[in-house]
């Protein structure tokens, strides 16, 4: 089963112990982020470990990412395999459904993360995602629409709370 790799997911064939890594990293959300973002640069998408929030600003900036994971793969399944386009609306308004409070509490907060934290969020996230396009765009055609179903299935099933439910507990705090 492929899984993309997202803020929370980090490949374990690499042996790097992020969670010892992070907890010993002191100070603001950027360097936590900026360390976290430049590791899973180098590191195939395909793969996964969990990594989970240790704070509310990193569950607030890996929300985010898995946010705009979701909104990449809707427009690459939608695109390049139509007809899962209601199934995947679908699965996002199911996910929406489950998850309201974190959510809510989601959008209020990324409102008040500093600007400059943000844009360095999204120059790491638009690294990312051009890591995942290429990757799926490599992938043959039915590959690519196993990896469109593995996500609706994550989006489905609620998936990302069992991988981090740190992160959404300190969202629905």
């Amino acid at each position: 089963m492929l899984y993309a790799c997202t803020a929370i997911k980090i490949c374990l064939d690499k042996k790097i112990n992020i969670t010892q890594t992070l907890r010993k990293v002191r100070g603001v959300i950027k360097t936590k982020i900026n360390i976290l973002f430049s590791i899973l640069l180098v590191m195939p998408t395909t793969s996964y470990s969990t990594y989970d929030a240790q704070n509310s600003e990193e569950a607030i900036g890996m929300m985010l990412m898995n946010i705009r994971k979701i909104q990449l793969y809707q427009f690459m399944c939608e695109r390049y395999h139509g007809d899962l386009t209601i199934e995947y609306l679908n699965a996002i308004q199911t996910w929406e459904s489950k998850n309201p409070e974190v959510l809510s509490n989601y959008f209020v907060r990324v409102n008040n993360v500093n600007v400059k934290e943000l844009e360095e969020i999204s120059r790491i996230d638009e690294q990312v995602n051009a890591k995942r396009i290429s990757e799926f765009n490599q992938l043959p055609y039915e590959k690519q629409r196993l990896l469109c179903k593995d996500n609706i299935d994550d989006l489905m099933l609620n998936r990302e709370l069992k991988k981090t439910p740190m992160m959404f507990k300190y969202l629905s705090e």
